[in-house]
């Protein structure tokens, strides 16, 4: 079982509870143009961004693998990993050690090891360092710009579903979030949001004030368990947020992406313990078990053969029933 490290809510409000945060303009470092390159390691990726808390600058530490032999076709697609509260990038490579063998793993590790949501200590950018990151690696040769992916566990989870949110890159094409769903700043009255400044507490929704249409076309797996001692599969407040019922959650995101009607009932899935709620032919996917707040082999076999799925051509479609070959010629 893949235990999440975490850490206790002592230190949510901070800085936020007594209104001290400011959010100040983001910086990056411009990458090189890596066009003719290899990713081969951390050292060729620049993660610095500049906020309140660090205002000359800081570098998120990475970690990088990249799968031994040959590069095919295409490069290799890549997963972003995003540690749980308390973790880091390396506790992200040991977890994913034995699946997504075919994927470059990126891990980096958040400011305060920790990722910036309501009720998290830390104010860092990081959506703007996941846009930068992105930006790099389709640079690379043997990168798959058309297959990365992003998996986070708890508040990387958190922060995978803002990543789903705020981020339009077309090469994003799949998310999976493991024992956390969304919570209400991310989506209340009606609609997805992000926060337009300044993050914290006793402000409304912690901030997040500004409405935002989702990319669409995107693959999405929630996997959330119903004894979760952490954040509640039911919803409710929790680690300094207030979070939504996993199949509500599961059921917006399906019709934000294009589902049509209400929510889908679960279905066992044979020789396990897990029930799966599946829109759009199983592009939005929530898995529900019952792993406290961790995950189980069946659900981390789940997710590895979720991310295993690549889009096949699209098939030619005939004008008209007489066009047999499909050649456009009748």
């Amino acid at each position: 079982m893949l235990h999440l490290p975490e850490i206790p809510s002592f230190a949510v409000w901070s800085l936020r509870s007594l209104g001290l945060v400011a959010f100040l303009s983001i910086s990056a470092v411009v990458a090189p143009d890596l066009h003719g390159q290899d990713l081969s390691g951390a050292s060729d990726l620049s993660l610095v961004q500049a906020w309140s808390q660090e205002p000359d600058g800081w570098s998120y530490p990475v970690e990088v693998m990249v799968p031994p032999g040959p590069t095919p076709a295409g490069g290799h697609p890549v997963s972003i990993l995003l540690h749980g509260n308390g973790g880091n990038g390396g506790s992200m490579m040991f977890l994913t050690s034995t699946w997504l063998e075919d994927h470059i793993r990126i891990a980096p590790t958040g400011y305060l090891n920790s990722w910036n949501l309501c009720g998290e200590a830390s104010e860092a950018p990081d959506i703007a360092m996941l846009a930068d990151l992105i930006d790099q690696l389709t640079a690379f040769d043997n990168v798959d710009a058309n297959h990365i992916r992003m998996v986070g566990f708890s508040n990387g989870s958190g922060l995978v579903n803002q990543a789903f949110i705020e981020l339009d890159h077309p090469g994003l094409d799949a998310f999976v979030g493991f024992v956390s769903q969304m919570n209400e700043p991310q989506y209340h009255a009606g609609a997805f949001h992000r926060p337009s400044g300044a993050t914290f507490g006793p402000a409304p929704f912690c901030g997040y004030d500004e409405v935002v249409e989702p990319a669409q076309g995107r693959r999405y797996l929630n996997i959330c368990n119903t004894n979760d001692n952490v954040i509640p599969y039911g919803g409710g407040p929790a680690v300094g947020n207030v979070f939504l019922p996993a199949e509500f959650a599961i059921h917006q995101v399906a019709l934000q992406q294009g589902h049509i009607g209400p929510a889908v009932t679960g279905e066992p899935i044979d020789g396990t313990d897990l029930v799966e709620f599946s829109y759009l032919n199983g592009d939005i996917v929530l898995l529900q078990g019952n792993a406290v707040h961790a995950a189980n082999q069946d659900q981390v076999d789940y997710a590895d053969a979720f991310l295993a799925f690549e889009a096949g051509p699209v098939e030619p479609q005939a004008d008209c029933p007489a066009d047999l070959d499909l050649d456009g010629v009748v």
